[in-house]
């Protein structure tokens, strides 16, 4: 199995991983510099402070062996000053202010290409959230055409001609708005199935690339780490043991293994989203029924008798029913109190006042809700309402 950054990031979040492991190695990129930045720094005052040691005792006088072994300890202190200095200059100069460049030019550059990927999600779920407030426009106003036509439909024996023109409107009205709702819904899916190639292509190429700049980070770590051993060893040469086993342990360092391990550890997912699908309204009736019942055109005088109503119905047959999408549960209702007051953009929407409750028929991650207001039904957004 592959273990590259381009093959195992596609589930739920992959984005979001790749972005937390990029900015921990920022992160570790920084606090590698620090350490390294405050051992120079720690080096320094030391030689500093064993040089103003040894001026404040500049003045001790001694006869003899005495004399003799203050000399040695002089010494001593005098060799440490040098090799402290040293250690602290070849840190500062020769590993610190390259990778203080370094660290600056790699942010800059993993910025760039994390809102490169930024953007690639962004455009993606913007028409994700499209394609679901669309297809809950759609789903709406089929089922308020889909009710009206059954209202018509047992208005034959109750209602006026007159009154049966009405509801004709009003039913070739919603009829026309799912129609539209309809075409705005497959708008939505086929542009998005349409940009998915692209897309994909894009966000493989780019996580390709920021694994190749983490990759760079690793070898560049390991090459100052190597600079480091060999600063100590050439200034503190009775450390030869242990600078054997740091070297030993350095030289281990495997941009690929860890590359491996953290996607091993990380990874969100191999498959490939699949295309967005087009998914027809499936209520108690399909959109054929409804263009059935449409079809009728009610008669404007009151000289038609019910019979001939009841004669024009029958001759449109619904079909079976499709199963719905995303069924409503409505054994349990809840309810969402408004905190603002809202005025929908179009007839789908819900109109509101703070303090009204809403009664919820149906959630979307979207952030759009389904809901109940008096005899009122629309869409609403779930940000302006808080659950009761």
């Amino acid at each position: 199995m592959s273990e590259q950054f381009k093959d195992n990031f596609w589930g739920p979040n992959g984005f979001e991983t790749i972005e937390k492991r990029m900015n921990q190695g920022t992160e570790s990129t920084r606090l590698f510099l620090l350490f390294l930045k405050e051992r120079a720094s720690i080096e320094e005052n030391y030689s500093k402070s064993l040089q103003k040691l040894l001026k404040n005792t500049s003045q001790l006088i001694e006869y003899g062996t005495l004399r003799d072994a203050w000399y040695g300890v002089r010494g001593e202190a005098e060799s440490l000053v040098r090799v402290h200095h040293e250690l602290g200059q070849k840190i500062e100069k020769d590993i610190v202010a390259p990778f203080s460049k370094f660290k600056s030019e790699q942010k800059k550059v993993k910025k760039n290409f994390l809102y490169d990927a930024y953007k690639l999600n962004r455009e993606k779920k913007d028409m994700e959230n499209s394609i679901t407030k669309t297809k809950s426009k759609y789903d709406d106003y089929s089922k308020q055409a889909e009710t009206m036509a059954i209202t018509m439909e047992t208005a034959k024996n109750t209602k006026t001609a007159a009154e049966i023109g009405k509801i004709q409107s009003k039913l070739q009205k919603l009829q026309r708005d799912s129609s539209s709702a309809e075409q705005d819904y497959r708008d939505a899916v086929n542009k998005l199935a349409m940009y998915q190639p692209t897309w994909e292509d894009k966000v493989s190429s780019n996580y390709h690339t920021l694994q190749l700049t983490e990759e760079e980070r690793i070898d560049y770590i390991k090459v100052q780490l190597e600079k480091y051993v060999g600063a100590i060893k050439s200034t503190v040469p009775d450390t030869e043991t242990t600078n054997r086993n740091l070297v030993n342990v350095i030289t281990q360092i495997d941009k690929l293994e860890d590359i491996h391990c953290f996607v091993r550890e990380s990874r969100t997912g191999t498959e490939r989203p699949p295309p967005p699908q087009f998914i027809s309204y499936g209520g108690k009736a399909s959109s054929d029924y409804i263009q059935n019942k449409a079809s009728y055109s009610a008669p404007l005088t009151s000289s038609v008798s019910s019979n001939s109503l009841t004669s024009s119905y029958n001759s449109s047959a619904a079909p079976t029913p499709a199963p719905r999408s995303t069924p409503i549960n409505l054994s349990k209702k809840k309810q969402a109190k408004a905190l603002y007051d809202y005025v929908g953009s179009d007839a789908t929407e819900l109109d509101f006042f703070a303090g009204d409750i809403i009664t919820i028929l149906d959630e979307d991650e979207s952030g759009w809700f389904r809901g109940e207001l008096g005899d009122r039904v629309g869409l609403y957004p779930s940000n302006y309402c808080e659950p009761i």
